[in-house]
Parts: C-alpha cells; structure tokens; sequence
C-alpha cells in the first residue's frame, strides 16, 4: 500500500503543477546549467539516475538543505534529487497557457477512478450544485499534504470540465458527516 500511495502522490504532483511567486513544494522549476544530474538521493554520494538538460522542467515535491527532490516533467514520472543551485524558476513571463490538454484531463479521471478502486475514495457526487468528495478512512489516515493533493485531483477535472472553480465539500463515506472543503485556496478541514 505504501509503494502504491507513493506512486499515485508522484503522479499527482505532476499532475497538479502551478506556479506561485516563491519557490515551494508544488512549483515549477528548470534546469538552469548546462546539464544537471538526478540523483537517487540529497547528495554527491547518492548514484545518478539521470542527467537533465538545460530548460528541462521540474516539479518541486520537497528540499532537504541544499537539495531538491523533484519530478522531471515528460519522464513518466521519474523523480530524483537535484542540487538547488543547478535549477531555478522562470525568469521571463510564462507562455500563454496551452488550449485545455484532454490527455491530463483523461489522466485525471483516471486517477480519480484508481484512487476509489484503491478505496481512497469512496464516491463523488453533485447532489446539487456542489460537487460531494466522500472519503474513506483510509484517506482519513492520510497527513494533510497528501489528502491536499488527492483532493486537488477532483477540483481541478470538475473545475476545469465545467470552466470555473468549483468548491468540493468533503465528507466521511461512514458517518457522512462534512469534514471539509477543497476551494481554489486550497484544502480547508473543519
């Protein structure tokens, strides 16, 4: 089960890129030297996984020191550690972005449709005008990081499929009660 959440944390996290004015778990990073190795651990000693090019796009997932571990966008999810010197955020304005991508719209509601078969999960509906997360105590016995990122996955295929942010409540699949909300500010527990 652990391999398997680690996995559905990684793609999601590739899945769920944004950008913000500082750098955090979640941002888009590059390469920004000529060539930069990923690493299979924070330092020199750890074994080289990969070695990215210049402009080579990164999703930071988390930093120890002076390390970054990241996800190298259009690896199939590969993920490694990078030395935070050889990366950096944008300088110029970002491209518009692209028209709607139906391939990560089809990856999310694939990952919506693993994580209930997984038994995170338990069901979404719209019994009115809100969308309904139910979730299962295994999504209870999450930590806050990865419930975020699991939640963010529904935001973003209904507000993206619909054209406007959608709130999702959150409710427990056994009590039914709320337990909370995931607006465009992020998840929001009671």
């Amino acid at each position: 089960m652990k391999n398997n959440t680690i996995k559905i944390t990684t793609l999601l996290l590739l899945l769920t890129t944004h950008a913000s004015g500082h750098s955090a778990t979640g941002d888009t990073l590059y390469v920004q030297s000529e060539t930069a190795n990923m690493r299979e651990g924070p330092s020199t000693k750890h074994k080289i996984k990969r070695t990215l090019n210049r402009g080579h796009q990164l999703l930071e997932i988390y930093r120890k020191g002076s390390w970054i571990e990241v996800g190298a966008i259009g690896t199939d999810g590969k993920t490694g550690w990078i030395f935070e010197n050889l990366t950096g955020k944008p300088t110029a304005k970002p491209a518009p972005k692209p028209p709607l991508n139906n391939n990560k719209q089809t990856a999310r509601l694939k990952l919506i449709n693993q994580l209930i078969a997984r038994g995170v999960f338990h069901k979404i509906v719209k019994p009115a005008d809100l969308y309904h997360l139910h979730v299962t105590p295994t999504y209870m016995r999450l930590n806050y990081d990865d419930k975020k990122l699991f939640a963010r996955v529904p935001y973003l295929y209904h507000s993206i499929r619909l054209g406007k942010p959608q709130l999702i409540i959150i409710k427990h699949s056994v009590s039914g009660k709320r337990i909370g909300y995931y607006d465009k500010s992020g998840l929001n527990l009671d």
